[in-house]
């Protein structure tokens, strides 16, 4: 049997919501990383307008025990959104740059879900330490 030519296809929760968006010729969906850019240039932007209701100090990392080491200053919060925008154009440059499929298609599904996790820590941070 050659692997070879079988043809690599995106997991169906994946292929559902991108089913409609046409791949360039190279192969890379461009409007996924156009779409991710625009996400997090979003997310810096309620970050900035929201400035006035955020605290100057507040608890960003969960990971460590609790205290003085869980809490950052205020401009910190923009980093998930920074990390994803640099994942994304990190994987724009190996979806063109590469010539597997499969690889093109990890680059660019990956994507959904680092903007979806990026979005709920701004917003549940922004929601917790807010004083709206």
């Amino acid at each position: 049997m050659d692997l070879r030519k079988n043809k690599t296809k995106a997991p169906i929760f994946f292929s559902a919501l991108t089913s409609n968006i046409k791949t360039d010729k190279d192969g890379c969906k461009t409007k996924i990383f156009f779409a991710s850019l625009l996400i997090n240039i979003f997310l810096i932007a309620l970050i900035l307008a929201t400035r006035n209701f955020i605290p100057p100090e507040v608890p960003l990392f969960y990971g460590l025990p609790e205290g003085e080491r869980q809490i950052a200053p205020w401009w910190l919060i923009t980093t998930p959104a920074l990390l994803s925008t640099l994942f994304t154009i990190l994987n724009f440059i190996i979806c063109n740059k590469s010539s597997n499929n499969f690889v093109k298609q990890i680059s660019t599904y990956i994507l959904i879900p680092i903007n979806f996790f990026s979005t709920i820590a701004i917003v549940k941070i922004i929601l917790l330490v807010g004083s709206f």
